[in-house]
């Protein structure tokens, strides 16, 4: 006696469901796979994007950093010409300069030198609450001292200490010198410090000033 063939002894209640359930299934996966080509590439096209924009801020910052001690320059020039920051009443300078050094959080210090010698400045270090403030001029004679100066401007009665110097000697003050009537970096010093096991590093951009003599 003959069997009859396999599919004849199928059920149709299974081969029913199966025929309508394939093709239904072979859509879904090849609509699955379509969209995770899709999605590769929008990720991709996202991604781009992202770091084109991370690109663009760091460009943004790192100019507007790099712009800073230029507008802080031609700021105190402007003030000097207008005869509001006194190249020989030094001492003069320590609200602005609080002020300024306050306001501008990117920079390390703010200072000026003058042709004999004299010199002050504003300035924060790194890991240290509040600001210091040093000064030479006719009082000091050859010697700079520093003060310890408080977040709100407060500066100490007694110096931190005191060292020689002269700010014509200075990488600083040698580069604007050498500029004429731009501004410049100058290369790479040693900052100095009474209070310093060791000395940090400064890099400087300086801007000559000059009065109707020159």
């Amino acid at each position: 006696m003959t069997r009859a063939p396999l599919l004849s002894r199928v059920s149709l209640r299974a081969v029913v469901p199966l025929a309508m359930v394939v093709p239904v299934l072979l859509v879904v996966i090849a609509l699955g796979v379509i969209v995770w080509i899709n999605g590769r590439a929008s990720a991709s096209d996202l991604e781009r994007q992202i770091f084109d924009q991370l690109g663009q801020r760091i460009d943004q910052r790192l100019s507007e950093f790099i712009e800073m001690p230029s507008r802080i320059n031609r700021l105190n020039a402007h003030l000097i010409r207008s005869g509001v920051l006194d190249p020989a009443d030094l001492r003069s300078w320590s609200e602005t300069l609080y002020q300024q050094i306050d306001a501008f959080e990117g920079v390390s210090s703010i200072g000026f030198g003058t042709p004999e010698g004299h010199a002050t400045w504003m300035i924060r270090y790194g890991g240290e609450v509040g600001y210091e403030w040093a000064i030479q001029d006719d009082q000091t004679g050859s010697q700079i001292y520093e003060y310890g100066v408080t977040p709100d401007g407060q500066i100490g009665r007694l110096p931190r200490g005191s060292y020689p110097f002269d700010a014509t000697q200075r990488p600083w003050y040698l580069a604007g010198v050498e500029t004429q009537d731009q501004q410049a970096w100058s290369e790479v010093f040693a900052w100095a410090r009474a209070t310093a096991e060791i000395p940090e590093l400064g890099l400087g951009r300086v801007m000559p000033v000059y009065d109707e003599s020159g």
